[in-house]
């Protein structure tokens, strides 16, 4: 995994606490999914209580939702910063 700055992890920090302001169910998704190492869409489902025979899908959903989003305002920024 290539190294970031603190500068970029801040802002990364920063995206996913306005992800979970805007969107707490998915961020919490993200969140969990980043900060635990091998956990699985099942385990995750699990500790987010998102049962039924539907919960590794709707985890997996909500956790590209948000990659997505926080791609989008990351590029956002950069974008805006070259101008």
């Amino acid at each position: 995994m290539p190294a970031i700055t603190d500068d970029v992890a801040l802002r990364v920090d920063a995206e996913v606490l306005a992800l979970k302001s805007r969107m707490p169910t998915t961020g919490t998704a993200v969140e969990l999914y980043y900060s635990r190492p091998g956990i699985t869409y099942e385990q995750l489902g699990r500790l987010m209580r998102i049962g039924g025979g539907r919960a590794r899908r709707e985890v997996r959903e909500l956790v590209l939702v948000g990659e997505h989003w926080l791609d989008a305002r990351l590029e956002h920024v950069e974008t805006h910063k070259q101008k």
